[in-house]
């Protein structure tokens, strides 16, 4: 066995002691925090609250932040630090994005035109730590395409969701530096002065880890005022004086909503959830 298999051999056991390490120091911080009011619930303040601190939360809390108090919630931590190098050999990525310390798993109801080998059930894992999937994914970007966003803003009839306007928010969150082949795009296309990039800002906002949230605090105006949620078991509430943003991914964030009252009737009545907000 050469040396890059024996120490990739070795990463699921490395994964593991980093996240049990932040979790105990995670935990550590919280209970000094409640130490004066312990098991109770604590209620704070912030201008928005993100939900998920994953590709698109981490950014949102940090553009945020710039001009605003913010609360990021994230049921995972921080990525282990194997997380980085273990591209160097992709092969060996399975164990970054199968490891249940740092992954969800997601598992389908039968279906009949696809996962055929597992007796129609799709697994999906998608990224419990800050960064979601985008931490395990060699943390690829991509934009999505320009159709998807005109097709959206021509169902919505708003432009500003069509992929000229949205555009600008592209470029506004990168930093790019690299050859293209056509340069003349350059301006055009790509920003220069974002976060994303060659250096990476720290944004300036609380960023809580291993949290779960409960459910989203709906007031009788069907506004959503802030969340209740656990950390490391203790009960927590977090109050938005303008926003509450969910960006807890493409599973998290329908189960989010549905656990508070929010979506189809019918689905919430097979859930035995009190209806808040239905369709």
């Amino acid at each position: 066995m050469n040396l890059t298999s024996f120490v990739f051999a070795g990463l699921p056991v490395i994964i593991q002691q980093y996240a049990d390490f932040y979790k105990q120091r995670d935990l550590g911080d919280t209970l000094r925090k409640l130490e004066p009011d312990f098991g109770l619930p604590q209620i704070e303040e912030y201008d928005f609250i993100v939900v998920g601190g994953g590709t698109a939360g981490s950014i949102v809390a940090g553009r945020l932040s710039d001009n605003f108090n913010v609360l990021l919630l994230e049921l995972g931590g921080d990525p282990p630090p194997p997380v980085y190098p273990a591209y160097i050999a992709s092969i060996n990525s399975y164990h970054i994005r199968t490891h249940p310390s740092i992954n969800e798993v997601y598992r389908s109801i039968p279906q009949s035109t696809s996962a055929l080998d597992d007796h129609g059930i799709a697994t999906v894992h998608a990224g419990r730590m800050l960064g979601g999937s985008g931490s395990h994914n060699s943390n690829v970007f991509n934009r999505g395409s320009p159709l998807d966003f005109d097709y959206w803003a021509k169902l919505l009839e708003d432009e500003t969701w069509d992929y000229k306007h949205m555009l600008k928010h592209f470029t506004d969150t990168e930093d790019f530096v690299g050859r293209l082949v056509n340069e003349k795009d350059r301006n055009d296309y790509y920003g220069h002065h974002g976060p994303l990039g060659v250096t990476v800002d720290t944004p300036d906002f609380l960023s809580k880890w291993n949290m779960a949230a409960l459910e989203i605090l709906i007031n009788d105006a069907n506004q959503a005022y802030g969340v209740a949620y656990t950390r490391h078991g203790i009960p927590q509430i977090a109050h938005a004086k303008k926003e509450v943003i969910i960006s807890a991914g493409a599973f998290g964030s329908p189960i989010l909503l549905t656990k508070s009252g929010i979506g189809p009737r019918d689905v919430l009545q097979a859930a035995k959830v009190g209806t808040k907000i239905f369709s």
